[in-house]
């Protein structure tokens, strides 16, 4: 039976109706919803209003994000941010994202509360530091417990009556920093992305297979990936493949199958480690953290550079293909859910 009712879901998903897609979408959305009710909530994470002495009482409201979600990655923060910044102005707020307060996987143990991670990687949407707070009349501090904050996101993301308007948001607010932008015109150079007509595939690995996180895509095999992606750059013409994989093994079994059309960078890459999410990975380098959201942060940018993309259905490929406004060809594998 849930054989033929995965079959009959991904035959929906074909159909061009928005009215069918809206009804597919209807689960995600009301799932937010539904933790309001079931998980406790942070009593410290309400939204509380700041009024300070300033010398140009004209100046805007503003309103700072903030997030608890101390295992997302960049392109979940990215996704909810953008979000929260959409509804900020629709309230005549300027945005200030506040990364620095609560924990995040990029934060070293000792950074919590001094370091802003959001400007260690990104511009401020509206060009306001933390530090010009106090300069402002009136700040809202929003919420961030997980119920409330995952309600903003599900406005946007996946509502296909959102389509044209998430990417386009997305594109608006989330801007990188210039340090960021030149790493990954260098990285585009080294790797010859101006060369020829290039595949991105994004392969998620690690924590996905053993942990089966709830709700999300569940991921093909690499033999099944690569396949798939031989098809395609047979079709499509292209020259190059791009790998955006954290897993070592997808790695390796790329290079066997692709060898010297094969391009990918040198983030760090982990086995699976059973019942560990992948933000918990141990690693003994220097500065470990803020590397691995620089290495994570140059894929992304680096993926939008590609022609054609496919991949599993992951925040990494949502965030691609909300940055990049014409593809040659883009492709999302459905291999049901977890």
């Amino acid at each position: 039976m849930k054989k033929e009712a995965t079959r009959l879901v991904k035959w929906l998903r074909k159909s061009e109706s928005k009215f069918i897609h809206t009804l597919l979408w209807l689960p995600s959305f009301f799932m937010p919803v539904v933790w309001c009710f079931y998980k406790r909530e942070d009593p410290n994470s309400k939204r509380y209003v700041q009024r300070n002495k300033c010398v140009s009482p004209s100046k805007k409201t503003l309103y700072v994000i903030r997030l608890n979600h101390p295992t997302w990655g960049l392109a979940p923060l990215e996704a909810n941010i953008a979000c929260c910044c959409a509804w900020a102005e629709k309230q005549g707020y300027l945005p200030v994202v506040d990364l620095q307060n609560l924990p995040t996987m990029y934060h070293e143990n000792d950074e919590v509360g001094k370091v802003n991670i959001w400007e260690r990687y990104y511009e401020q949407p509206a060009g306001i530091s933390l530090e010009e707070i106090p300069s402002y009349p009136k700040v809202i501090y929003g919420d961030y417990s997980p119920p409330r904050t995952e309600l903003f996101r599900f406005w946007y993301i996946g509502n296909p009556m959102n389509a044209h308007q998430y990417p386009a948001l997305h594109q608006r607010y989330i801007r990188i920093n210039e340090k960021m932008r030149g790493l990954v015109d260098d990285t585009a150079s080294e790797l010859g992305f101006s060369n020829g007509k290039i595949l991105g595939v994004i392969a998620r690995g690690t924590d996905y297979i053993p942990l089966r996180p709830a709700m999300h895509a569940i991921p093909p095999s690499a033999e099944k990936m690569i396949l798939h992606a031989k098809d395609v750059m047979a079709s499509q013409n292209c020259t190059k493949l791009f790998l955006a994989t954290e897993d070592l093994d997808i790695l390796k079994a790329f290079q066997e199958a692709f060898d010297g059309r094969l391009i990918y960078t040198n983030q760090q890459r982990f086995r699976k480690q059973d019942h560990l999410a992948i933000a918990n990975y141990a690693s003994d380098r220097a500065n470990d953290r803020y590397l691995r959201g620089e290495e994570y942060l140059v894929v992304l940018e680096l993926l939008t550079r590609c022609d054609c993309l496919i991949g599993v259905g992951c925040n990494a490929f949502y965030r691609a293909a909300a940055r990049k406004n014409h593809w040659d060809y883009i492709e999302q594998f459905d291999e049901g859910r977890y």
